[in-house]
Protein backbone atom coordinates (compact mmCIF):
# COMPACT_ATOMS: atom_id res chain seq x y z
CA UNK A 1 0.00 0.00 0.00
CA UNK A 2 1.31 3.43 -0.85
CA UNK A 3 1.73 6.13 1.81
CA UNK A 4 -0.99 8.10 0.07
CA UNK A 5 -3.54 5.28 0.12
CA UNK A 6 -7.15 6.45 0.26
CA UNK A 7 -10.49 5.06 1.25
CA UNK A 8 -12.54 4.06 -1.80
CA UNK A 9 -15.54 6.30 -2.47
CA UNK A 10 -19.03 4.74 -2.19
CA UNK A 11 -20.80 3.55 -5.32
CA UNK A 12 -23.16 6.03 -6.97
CA UNK A 13 -26.86 5.22 -6.38
CA UNK A 14 -28.45 3.39 -9.29
CA UNK A 15 -25.16 2.31 -10.85
CA UNK A 16 -25.93 -1.41 -10.51
CA UNK A 17 -29.11 -2.55 -12.23
CA UNK A 18 -31.27 -5.64 -12.09
CA UNK A 19 -29.92 -8.33 -14.45
CA UNK A 20 -33.29 -10.02 -15.01
CA UNK A 21 -34.16 -9.87 -18.69
CA UNK A 22 -36.45 -6.96 -19.64
CA UNK A 23 -36.06 -5.39 -16.19
CA UNK A 24 -32.99 -3.19 -15.81
CA UNK A 25 -34.32 -1.25 -12.82
CA UNK A 26 -31.81 0.12 -10.32
CA UNK A 27 -30.69 -2.22 -7.57
CA UNK A 28 -30.69 -1.05 -3.97
CA UNK A 29 -27.86 -2.76 -2.09
CA UNK A 30 -28.42 -3.49 1.56
CA UNK A 31 -26.13 -5.48 3.84
CA UNK A 32 -27.08 -8.92 2.58
CA UNK A 33 -29.73 -8.31 -0.07
CA UNK A 34 -30.12 -6.40 -3.34
CA UNK A 35 -33.56 -5.63 -4.73
CA UNK A 36 -35.24 -3.63 -7.47
CA UNK A 37 -38.64 -1.86 -7.54
CA UNK A 38 -40.16 -4.75 -9.53
CA UNK A 39 -39.52 -7.19 -6.70
CA UNK A 40 -36.49 -9.04 -8.04
CA UNK A 41 -34.08 -9.78 -5.22
CA UNK A 42 -30.60 -11.24 -4.85
CA UNK A 43 -28.89 -12.48 -1.71
CA UNK A 44 -25.30 -11.61 -1.02
CA UNK A 45 -23.00 -14.63 -0.73
CA UNK A 46 -21.59 -15.30 2.72
CA UNK A 47 -18.13 -14.44 1.48
CA UNK A 48 -19.41 -11.03 0.38
CA UNK A 49 -19.91 -11.01 -3.39
CA UNK A 50 -23.12 -10.56 -5.41
CA UNK A 51 -23.99 -13.28 -7.91
CA UNK A 52 -25.98 -11.53 -10.64
CA UNK A 53 -25.28 -14.14 -13.33
CA UNK A 54 -28.50 -15.15 -15.04
CA UNK A 55 -29.21 -18.72 -16.22
CA UNK A 56 -29.10 -17.75 -19.90
CA UNK A 57 -25.59 -16.34 -19.40
CA UNK A 58 -24.15 -19.58 -18.02
CA UNK A 59 -22.12 -21.80 -20.32
CA UNK A 60 -21.26 -24.37 -17.64
CA UNK A 61 -22.15 -25.41 -14.11
CA UNK A 62 -19.18 -23.45 -12.78
CA UNK A 63 -18.35 -20.92 -15.51
CA UNK A 64 -15.11 -18.99 -15.57
CA UNK A 65 -11.82 -19.89 -13.95
CA UNK A 66 -11.71 -22.91 -11.66
CA UNK A 67 -10.77 -22.55 -7.99
CA UNK A 68 -7.26 -23.93 -8.48
CA UNK A 69 -6.55 -21.47 -11.31
CA UNK A 70 -7.77 -18.53 -9.22
CA UNK A 71 -5.58 -19.48 -6.27
CA UNK A 72 -2.56 -20.08 -8.52
CA UNK A 73 -2.99 -16.54 -9.85
CA UNK A 74 -3.30 -15.16 -6.32
CA UNK A 75 -0.03 -16.84 -5.32
CA UNK A 76 1.59 -15.34 -8.42
CA UNK A 77 0.33 -11.91 -7.35
CA UNK A 78 1.54 -12.38 -3.77
CA UNK A 79 5.05 -13.12 -5.03
CA UNK A 80 5.07 -9.63 -6.60
CA UNK A 81 5.50 -10.99 -10.12
CA UNK A 82 2.63 -8.92 -11.56
CA UNK A 83 3.32 -5.72 -9.58
CA UNK A 84 4.67 -3.90 -12.67
CA UNK A 85 1.35 -4.51 -14.45
CA UNK A 86 -0.60 -3.11 -11.51
CA UNK A 87 1.67 -0.05 -11.43
CA UNK A 88 1.29 0.49 -15.17
CA UNK A 89 -2.51 0.48 -14.86
CA UNK A 90 -2.39 2.98 -11.99
CA UNK A 91 -0.05 5.20 -14.02
CA UNK A 92 -2.48 5.25 -16.95
CA UNK A 93 -5.45 6.07 -14.73
CA UNK A 94 -3.54 8.91 -13.10
CA UNK A 95 -2.58 10.26 -16.52
CA UNK A 96 -6.25 10.15 -17.55
CA UNK A 97 -7.21 11.96 -14.32
CA UNK A 98 -10.05 9.48 -13.72
CA UNK A 99 -12.25 10.67 -10.85
CA UNK A 100 -15.54 8.81 -11.31
CA UNK A 101 -16.65 5.19 -10.98
CA UNK A 102 -14.22 2.50 -12.12
CA UNK A 103 -15.43 -0.85 -13.47
CA UNK A 104 -12.98 -3.75 -13.88
CA UNK A 105 -14.46 -6.40 -16.17
CA UNK A 106 -12.77 -9.77 -15.77
CA UNK A 107 -11.31 -8.69 -12.43
CA UNK A 108 -10.01 -12.15 -11.54
CA UNK A 109 -8.86 -12.41 -7.95
CA UNK A 110 -9.11 -8.63 -7.64
CA UNK A 111 -5.64 -7.25 -7.05
CA UNK A 112 -5.78 -4.53 -9.72
CA UNK A 113 -9.28 -3.31 -8.84
CA UNK A 114 -8.32 -3.24 -5.16
CA UNK A 115 -5.22 -1.18 -5.95
CA UNK A 116 -7.28 1.31 -7.95
CA UNK A 117 -9.73 1.79 -5.08
CA UNK A 118 -6.97 1.94 -2.47
CA UNK A 119 -4.49 4.21 -4.25
CA UNK A 120 -6.85 6.42 -6.28
CA UNK A 121 -9.90 6.40 -4.02
CA UNK A 122 -12.29 5.64 -6.88
CA UNK A 123 -15.67 3.96 -6.38
CA UNK A 124 -14.82 0.55 -7.79
CA UNK A 125 -16.61 -2.62 -8.82
CA UNK A 126 -14.88 -5.82 -9.91
CA UNK A 127 -16.79 -8.18 -12.20
CA UNK A 128 -15.86 -11.73 -13.09
CA UNK A 129 -17.58 -14.77 -14.54
CA UNK A 130 -15.97 -17.04 -11.96
CA UNK A 131 -17.69 -17.28 -8.58
CA UNK A 132 -14.42 -18.69 -7.23
CA UNK A 133 -12.59 -15.51 -8.28
CA UNK A 134 -15.27 -13.22 -6.84
CA UNK A 135 -15.30 -15.20 -3.61
CA UNK A 136 -11.56 -14.78 -3.13
CA UNK A 137 -11.78 -11.08 -4.07
CA UNK A 138 -14.57 -10.45 -1.57
CA UNK A 139 -12.74 -12.24 1.23
CA UNK A 140 -9.51 -10.36 0.50
CA UNK A 141 -10.98 -6.92 -0.14
CA UNK A 142 -14.34 -6.78 1.66
CA UNK A 143 -14.55 -2.99 1.40
CA UNK A 144 -15.21 -3.22 -2.36
CA UNK A 145 -18.13 -4.49 -4.42
CA UNK A 146 -17.60 -7.77 -6.30
CA UNK A 147 -20.10 -9.10 -8.83
CA UNK A 148 -20.42 -12.36 -10.74
CA UNK A 149 -21.63 -11.58 -14.27
CA UNK A 150 -20.77 -12.44 -17.87
CA UNK A 151 -18.70 -9.67 -19.43
CA UNK A 152 -19.19 -11.22 -22.86
CA UNK A 153 -22.93 -10.56 -22.63
CA UNK A 154 -25.01 -8.11 -20.60
CA UNK A 155 -23.35 -6.31 -17.69
CA UNK A 156 -25.62 -5.38 -14.73
CA UNK A 157 -24.77 -1.68 -14.88
CA UNK A 158 -26.63 1.40 -16.05
CA UNK A 159 -25.90 3.14 -19.34
CA UNK A 160 -22.95 5.55 -19.33
CA UNK A 161 -22.33 5.31 -15.59
CA UNK A 162 -18.61 4.41 -15.50
CA UNK A 163 -15.89 7.01 -15.87
CA UNK A 164 -13.46 4.23 -16.76
CA UNK A 165 -13.90 0.60 -17.75
CA UNK A 166 -10.95 -1.77 -17.74
CA UNK A 167 -10.49 -5.26 -19.11
CA UNK A 168 -7.14 -6.73 -18.13
CA UNK A 169 -6.55 -9.75 -20.36
CA UNK A 170 -10.31 -10.30 -19.99
CA UNK A 171 -13.51 -9.90 -22.04
CA UNK A 172 -13.46 -7.47 -24.98
CA UNK A 173 -17.18 -7.09 -25.71
CA UNK A 174 -16.77 -3.59 -27.12
CA UNK A 175 -20.48 -2.65 -27.59
CA UNK A 176 -21.22 -3.51 -23.96
CA UNK A 177 -18.14 -1.67 -22.70
CA UNK A 178 -19.27 1.31 -24.77
CA UNK A 179 -22.78 1.14 -23.30
CA UNK A 180 -21.69 1.34 -19.66
CA UNK A 181 -18.97 3.94 -20.32
CA UNK A 182 -19.63 7.67 -19.83
CA UNK A 183 -19.53 9.73 -23.01
CA UNK A 184 -16.35 11.47 -21.83
CA UNK A 185 -14.91 8.32 -20.23
CA UNK A 186 -12.14 5.97 -21.24
CA UNK A 187 -11.69 2.24 -21.66
CA UNK A 188 -8.38 0.71 -20.63
CA UNK A 189 -7.82 -2.64 -22.32
CA UNK A 190 -4.76 -4.68 -21.40
CA UNK A 191 -3.67 -7.50 -23.70
CA UNK A 192 -0.69 -9.82 -23.83
CA UNK A 193 2.15 -8.43 -25.94
CA UNK A 194 3.99 -10.34 -28.63
CA UNK A 195 6.78 -11.42 -26.28
CA UNK A 196 4.64 -12.32 -23.30
CA UNK A 197 5.90 -15.54 -21.68
CA UNK A 198 7.79 -16.37 -24.85
CA UNK A 199 10.26 -18.55 -22.95
CA UNK A 200 7.46 -20.58 -21.39
CA UNK A 201 5.63 -20.86 -24.69
CA UNK A 202 8.80 -22.04 -26.41
CA UNK A 203 9.47 -24.63 -23.72
CA UNK A 204 5.92 -26.01 -23.71
CA UNK A 205 4.73 -25.49 -27.28
CA UNK A 206 8.05 -25.57 -29.13
CA UNK A 207 7.66 -22.05 -30.53
CA UNK A 208 6.57 -18.56 -29.49
CA UNK A 209 5.08 -16.70 -32.45
CA UNK A 210 3.88 -13.09 -31.98
CA UNK A 211 0.46 -13.01 -30.36
CA UNK A 212 -0.95 -10.10 -32.37
CA UNK A 213 -3.52 -9.53 -29.63
CA UNK A 214 -3.19 -5.76 -29.53
CA UNK A 215 -4.14 -5.41 -33.19
CA UNK A 216 -7.03 -7.84 -32.76
CA UNK A 217 -8.34 -5.96 -29.73
CA UNK A 218 -8.31 -2.68 -31.62
CA UNK A 219 -10.13 -4.36 -34.51
CA UNK A 220 -12.75 -5.82 -32.16
CA UNK A 221 -13.45 -2.35 -30.81
CA UNK A 222 -14.02 -0.79 -34.22
CA UNK A 223 -17.46 0.80 -34.35
CA UNK A 224 -17.69 1.22 -30.57
CA UNK A 225 -14.39 2.57 -29.26
CA UNK A 226 -11.50 4.39 -30.90
CA UNK A 227 -7.84 4.18 -29.92
CA UNK A 228 -6.38 7.19 -28.08
CA UNK A 229 -2.96 5.87 -27.09
CA UNK A 230 -0.97 2.67 -26.70
CA UNK A 231 1.55 1.86 -23.97
CA UNK A 232 3.84 -1.02 -23.03
CA UNK A 233 4.72 -2.74 -19.76
CA UNK A 234 7.52 -5.28 -20.06
CA UNK A 235 9.79 -6.94 -17.52
CA UNK A 236 11.63 -10.21 -16.94
CA UNK A 237 11.65 -12.47 -13.87
CA UNK A 238 13.45 -15.70 -13.04
CA UNK A 239 10.91 -18.23 -11.81
CA UNK A 240 11.64 -21.47 -10.02
CA UNK A 241 9.71 -24.36 -8.55
CA UNK A 242 6.22 -23.54 -7.34
CA UNK A 243 6.26 -20.06 -8.88
CA UNK A 244 6.72 -21.57 -12.32
CA UNK A 245 4.09 -24.24 -11.63
CA UNK A 246 1.55 -21.58 -10.61
CA UNK A 247 2.22 -19.45 -13.68
CA UNK A 248 1.84 -22.49 -15.92
CA UNK A 249 -1.43 -23.38 -14.17
CA UNK A 250 -2.93 -20.03 -15.16
CA UNK A 251 -1.59 -20.27 -18.72
CA UNK A 252 -2.00 -23.91 -19.77
CA UNK A 253 -5.22 -24.98 -18.08
CA UNK A 254 -6.10 -27.57 -20.70
CA UNK A 255 -2.59 -28.71 -21.53
CA UNK A 256 -2.21 -31.99 -23.42
CA UNK A 257 -0.20 -34.84 -21.89
CA UNK A 258 2.95 -34.02 -23.87
CA UNK A 259 2.72 -30.36 -22.80
CA UNK A 260 2.29 -31.32 -19.14
CA UNK A 261 5.40 -33.47 -19.36
CA UNK A 262 7.41 -30.53 -20.68
CA UNK A 263 6.07 -28.31 -17.90
CA UNK A 264 6.97 -30.84 -15.24
CA UNK A 265 10.52 -31.05 -16.61
CA UNK A 266 11.13 -27.32 -16.07
CA UNK A 267 12.99 -26.45 -12.87
CA UNK A 268 13.63 -22.74 -13.49
CA UNK A 269 13.17 -20.27 -16.31
CA UNK A 270 13.71 -16.60 -17.06
CA UNK A 271 10.26 -15.42 -18.16
CA UNK A 272 9.41 -12.23 -20.04
CA UNK A 273 6.15 -10.51 -19.17
CA UNK A 274 4.87 -8.24 -21.91
CA UNK A 275 1.59 -6.32 -21.83
CA UNK A 276 0.08 -3.68 -24.11
CA UNK A 277 -2.19 -1.07 -22.52
CA UNK A 278 -4.73 0.37 -24.95
CA UNK A 279 -6.54 3.58 -24.01
CA UNK A 280 -9.76 4.07 -25.97
CA UNK A 281 -12.70 6.45 -25.90
CA UNK A 282 -16.31 6.06 -26.99
CA UNK A 283 -17.17 6.76 -30.57
CA UNK A 284 -19.92 9.30 -31.10
CA UNK A 285 -23.37 7.67 -31.40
Amino acid sequence: MSDGARTAAPLPPGWLVCPVRACGESLVLEHARASCPRGHAFDRARSGYWNLLQPQDRAAKHPGDAREVVHARRRTVERGILAPLRDAVLERLRALAVTGPFLDVGAGEGFVAAAVARDLGLPTVGVDLSAFASELSAKSYPELTWVVANGDRKLPFCDHGAACVSSITGPKHAPELRRVLAENGHALLVVNGDEDQRELRSAVLGSAPPTGRAARAIELCAGSLELVSQHSAKWRVRLEGEALVDLAATTYRGARHSQRERLEALESLDVTFDYVLLVLRPLAP
